[in-house]
This record gives C-alpha cells, structure tokens and sequence, in this order.
C-alpha cells in the first residue's frame, strides 16, 4: 500500500511537472510569437524609412500601412505617414495623422511640432501658434520651437495689420466714393438749375 501511494504521489508529481513544461513550452512559444512579430515589424519600419530616405513616398507609405496592421499604435510608422502626407500635399490627412500619435501617446513632442509646421506653411498662424506653444510647454528646448513661436506671432501681428489698414482703406475708398456721388448729384442739380 505504501508503494501504491508513493507511485500515485509520483505520478501525481509526474503530471504536475508535465503541466509545467507545457506551460512553460505555451509561454516560450507566446514569447517566440511576440518576438517574431516585432522582429518582422522592425524590418516593415527599417524598410519603409529606407524608401521613405529614396524618395518613395508611396512605396513607404504602403509599408508603415503594413506596419499600422499589425501594430496599429507605432509611433515611428504613423509620424512617417504624417510627414509622407505632408509632403504628398495632404495635410489635412497629415494633421489627422498626428492626432491619431496623440490620442495614445498625448504629450508626444514631435506630432505637435509637425502639425505647428504644417500649419505655419498653410499660413494659418493661429492653429500653429497652438501647437508650438504646446511643444514649449512641454519642453522649452524642442528644436527651434522659442524662435518660430516669435516668428508666428510677429506674422499672426502683420496680418492683424494688414487687415486694418485694408479695412481703413475700404472706409476712405466708401467715403470718397458718397462724396463723389453727393457731388454728382449737386452738379446735376445745379445744371438742371441753370438749364431752367
């Protein structure tokens, strides 16, 4: 009876340790997996950045998409889309883009500073000024961020001025032209006057 409970103590240990081994061969095969998808999607990005350096847009815009499907949070992947839109004229795909970096990663320097730049080449100082100041908020020293936040200010102050002066020059053009009509209208009285 002893060696009956020693052999189904045995087996017992026997069963356990094969249950280890099969959780440990699951866990290494799950951590071979995992490996191997970042593996594969370090060499989708080291491709996509080689034909992105050539100047394949559109081949490396189709690798980081790739990359995307398989890890649809990389940051690498989706701030080169960004840029590749960007430079493809497609900036409003391009801003959406970096808000997308945002939504996951929030303080992510680099999509504000892009979407600064887009917009400051779009001209439209206001949105730009937004996004470098959330960059000096966030690090003062971020590239050149100081002196394109004085640049975009001074250009939101000349267009601000611009459009003063426009509108000052529209009031004087509005007044000239009631007082040539007031004036119009009194020769054409004073004529029919004299007519009289």
């Amino acid at each position: 009876a002893a060696a009956q409970a020693a052999a189904a103590h045995d087996l017992a240990e026997s069963e356990k340790t094969a249950e280890a081994a099969a959780d440990a061969a699951d866990a290494t095969a799950a951590s071979n997996a995992v490996q191997n998808k970042l593996e594969k999607i370090n060499e989708l990005n080291q491709l996509g950045l080689k034909f992105f350096e050539q100047g394949h847009l559109d081949d490396s815009l189709n690798v980081f998409d790739q990359v995307l499907k398989e890890d649809p949070v990389n940051v690498l992947a989706l701030t080169y889309k960004g840029i590749i839109f960007h430079q493809k004229g497609m900036d409003s795909n391009a801003i959406t883009t970096f808000k997308e970096i945002l939504i996951f990663k929030p303080g992510h320097l680099p999509a504000f500073y892009n979407m600064g730049y887009i917009e400051l080449q779009s001209e439209n100082y206001s949105e730009s000024l937004t996004y470098f100041k959330q960059v000096r908020n966030i690090d003062p020293n971020f590239h050149d961020t100081q002196p394109l936040i004085l640049y975009v200010e001074n250009q939101i102050k000349e267009k601000n001025a611009a459009e003063q002066r426009a509108a000052q020059a529209a009031d004087v053009l509005a007044e000239a032209a009631a007082q040539a009509a007031d004036d119009a209208a009194a020769q054409a009285a004073d004529d029919a006057a004299a007519q009289a």
